[in-house]
């Protein structure tokens, strides 16, 4: 006696033997532009990216007083709720 699967679980198991795939694919490719890890995130064109938009409230706020900080910063702090 042949024991016989559902389409819908033959289906089903292909998806996730497809996703698997994809996530070991993009796993391998991460590791392979810089590695896990923060300055592996960073190291790349998003990084760059990130650092800039940082850079202005950090310049804003390097040469004030611990107390005017807050005020400095505050107009960043907009979308932060």
């Amino acid at each position: 006696m042949r024991l016989r699967f559902p389409l819908s679980l033959k289906v089903s198991l292909w998806l996730l033997l497809n996703v698997l795939v994809l996530a070991a694919v993009g796993l391998g490719f991460l590791v392979g532009q810089g590695g896990i890890g923060w300055s592996g995130l960073i190291g790349g064109g998003g990084g760059e990216h990130v650092q800039a938009l940082a850079n202005a409230p950090a310049a804003e706020a390097f040469g004030l007083a611990p107390e005017k900080r807050r005020g400095a910063l505050a107009p960043y702090a907009g979308g932060l709720g």
